[in-house]
């Protein structure tokens, strides 16, 4: 029986690691736009910028900002238009 729990606790923490090692996800992502969920206690706003702006790159527009909302368990969405640089 242990042993079971040991496997068990073992199989839940690899779990929670797996989680903690993606501190975003990319929602939506276009040559217009780009949409990311992240959670603020593990990743910042300059992170996330730096991913809308190589979704962006690809394009040769920039990222900018324009909508930010926050979940009831305080995980944030931001998203970004790219638009033609000038």
């Amino acid at each position: 029986m242990n042993i079971f729990l040991v496997a068990l606790a073992l199989i839940f923490l690899n779990s929670c690691a797996a989680v903690w090692n993606a501190p975003y996800k990319v929602e939506f992502a276009s040559s217009s736009s780009i949409t990311i969920n992240y959670d603020p206690m593990l990743t910042n706003m300059g992170e996330i910028q730096k991913v809308a702006q190589e979704n962006c790159d690809k394009y040769n527009k920039d990222a900018i900002p324009q909508a930010e909302s926050t979940s009831p368990w305080s995980l944030k969405t931001m998203s970004f238009a790219c638009n033609k640089r000038v």
